[in-house]
């Protein structure tokens, strides 16, 4: 049952300042000169190169990728924390290299500590028993990757405010916490976080699928409702599709038609 819901915790997750110190040697990322060099935007650049975004690399000049280990040298884990001292160094030059709002950069860094957060969680669930270090340290970085994700959605126009909501609810779900999830939902709805048109309504998704989870049908059933009649983008309601099959265990259990197109 412990590893169902596990399993399904990770699914809907994915629907997903370093504190060790590391001996950098030869990888050390750019002496002091050269990072004195280096603008705002080119340290950003450099982040997301770091966190797999490899396409950003194209509008680096060499001498700006000078000091990046190569992707196969790293671990996950040390890769995203080097990705975080990047978009720390950047935040610190905003003022003289404005090319990235503190909005986009807190952003990076919500989806970084996340990121680390989940390698953490990975790393305790591999260890026989789990490791009080490693789950310590997850909860640590989940916490620190929502607090960077409020500020980047308090920081934002309305129109953008949304998907950061939605970020930090999926962060809360990765981290295990349900019903944490749900009553940020709840806050989110009450202090009137709209999604832009044409959105997919991803909080009312997540709502029904924490629901699902939970083994709320009912619960589940008139949130799917919900996301339905709003005209979420994902939606798909052929048989065998994913939220069909959903549909139809909760009309079984609830007896009440969710939505099923008729046959």
């Amino acid at each position: 049952m412990k590893s169902a819901m596990k399993s399904q915790l990770l699914a809907l997750a994915i629907a997903c300042w370093a504190t060790q110190v590391f001996s950098f040697s030869k990888t050390t990322l750019v002496s002091n000169c050269q990072n004195q060099n280096l603008t705002a935007s080119t340290h950003v650049l450099r982040g997301l190169y770091l966190l797999g975004a490899s396409h950003h690399a194209m509008s680096l000049q060499a001498w700006e990728m000078v000091g990046i280990p190569s992707l196969s040298d790293l671990s996950d884990e040390k890769r995203v924390r080097f990705a975080i001292r990047e978009f720390t160094i950047a935040l610190s030059k905003l003022e003289q290299d404005p090319s990235y709002t503190k909005a986009q950069i807190y952003s990076y860094l919500g989806l970084s500590y996340r990121m680390l957060a989940v390698e953490f969680q990975k790393q305790a669930e591999r260890q026989a028993g789990g490791s009080q270090t490693a789950k310590t340290l997850s909860g640590k970085y989940f916490e620190r990757s929502i607090a960077y994700y409020t500020k980047s959605m308090y920081s934002n126009p309305g129109s953008l405010k949304y998907g950061l909501a939605e970020d930090i609810v999926i962060t809360i779900v990765a981290s295990g916490d349900l019903l944490r999830a749900l009553r940020a939902i709840s806050s989110f709805e009450k202090q009137g976080i709209r999604p832009p048109d044409n959105s997919d309504h991803g909080l009312l998704k997540l709502k029904a699928d924490i629901y699902f989870v939970l083994g709320r049908a009912q619960d589940a059933g008139l949130a799917y409702e919900e996301w339905i009649e709003k005209g979420g983008t994902d939606i798909k309601l052929a048989p065998g599709d994913q939220l069909y099959q959903k549909l139809q265990v909760m009309r079984l259990r609830t007896g009440h038609p969710n939505n099923l197109p008729s046959k």
